[in-house]
């Protein structure tokens, strides 16, 4: 056998690969989130390796974004899903149909908000226009489960479907090495460095631990600077960046000094962290039946910016509620406009829209009965939720 067929009967078992682009609609379908999302788009991009005839490997990343319904608390913004995952899927031989039905399951993560687990199963048809062409034109469905990790939270069921474009190479075809003795000339390749090679050139070079800092400088020769932000000059990881006496890995403010009884964060005036909320020593008010804050509600909301600083894994429900007077609809929308307002003066402070939700309840989460002015005076009020998962679809 020459060199030339041998190559050729080691390309032949080759796995086959593909690229293929799903776009098209989504929409809700579990009840809580089709009554507050629409229609939007849907799409995903999945490169799949065939590992047998008939089954791949799929690496899949994905993006649904849905358009409020007009009646939703909080009208004008979208609930949006990006997922990667991986799964498999199995469609019928390539080689000799033009059409070609296929099917794939795939488990994702997901950050819709928080950070989810997303099952996914589709089914399409794809289909070659021409002869000995390998690129596919189909049609596909895709049915998709965000699961909620909050205890008691509702999962959210999605439904997309629309058109798939797909390019996918073909397994290459064996070649009969005893008809092919015709001899071919040698291909000469670059030789690439070993691992000990490489080695030796970063330490010539003057940085055994390869982390960016000189060895004439480095005060940990065999550790890698972590580079997050502190003392990431000396060479040496961080394992307590605030100097608190909390570990980075346990640590909620690992770039503030705090108590170990507190998770390493400091103590606010004004604002006390618990698990599920925070706790507001004065009432964030507003003007009668408006969004304007009045007396000190944005120095609360400048520590509850700190709070949000300090705490970078922190995320945070906004929700608002109203006493009894005047319309409900009004009410729910006044709100809904209240909580917005609050989050758009802390988005004002740096913290990132990303971790904030917002919600208005307007009069349907009375504290007390609304009997007289004090009454009243108290079921208007704003409260923060603590919210890994920010505002469900």
């Amino acid at each position: 056998m020459t060199a030339w067929a041998f190559v050729a009967v080691v390309l032949s078992a080759a796995p086959s690969m593909g690229l293929r682009l799903d776009a098209g609609a989504g929409v809700p379908v579990s009840a809580r989130s089709s009554s507050t999302f629409g229609l939007g788009f849907s799409g995903a991009l999945t490169a799949e390796v065939e590992v047998l005839e008939l089954l791949g490997v799929d690496l899949q990343v994905g993006y649904t974004r849905l358009e409020r319904l007009a009646q939703a608390a909080v009208p004008g913004t979208a609930g949006t899903v990006f997922t990667i995952g991986a799964g498999v899927r199995t469609h019928t031989p390539l080689d000799n149909k033009r059409v070609i039905p296929w099917l794939d399951a795939i488990v994702s993560w997901g950050h819709s908000g928080g950070n989810r687990l997303v099952l996914s199963a589709a089914v399409g048809v794809s289909a070659r226009p021409f002869d000995r062409a390998f690129f596919l034109v189909g049609a596909f469905a895709r049915l998709q489960q965000v699961l909620n990790p909050v205890p008691n939270g509702i999962n959210t069921t999605l439904l997309s479907f629309g058109v798939s474009l797909e390019l996918r190479q073909p397994r290459a075809p064996v070649v009969d090495a005893a008809a092919n003795t015709e001899e071919k000339p040698a291909v000469h390749r670059a030789e690439t460095p070993s691992n000990v090679e490489r080695m030796e050139s970063v330490t010539a070079a003057g940085d055994t631990d390869g982390d960016g800092i000189a060895d004439d400088v480095d005060q940990c020769l065999e550790e890698k600077e972590d580079k997050d932000g502190i003392a990431d000059q000396d060479g040496c990881p961080e394992t307590d960046g605030d100097i608190d006496g909390v570990d980075d890995k346990v640590d909620a403010c690992p770039t503030v000094a705090g108590r170990a009884t507190n998770k390493g964060c400091p103590n606010y005036p004004k604002v006390v962290v618990h698990d599920d909320r925070l706790e507001l020593k004065e009432k964030i008010t507003f003007a009668n039946n408006s969004a304007k804050f009045t007396g000190d509600s944005t120095s609360i909301l400048d520590e509850v910016a700190k709070v949000l600083a300090d705490r970078p894994g922190l995320c945070l429900l906004i929700t608002a509620h109203t006493d009894n007077t005047g319309s409900e609809d009004e009410n729910l929308s006044l709100s809904g406009n209240q909580a917005q307002a609050v989050r758009a003066y802390l988005v004002k402070k740096g913290v990132s829209v990303d971790r904030l939700s917002t919600r208005g309840f307007g009069e349907q989460k009375p504290l007390n009965r609304n009997r007289n002015a004090n009454e009243r005076a108290q079921n208007r009020r704003v409260e923060i939720l603590v919210n890994p998962c920010a505002e469900p679809l």
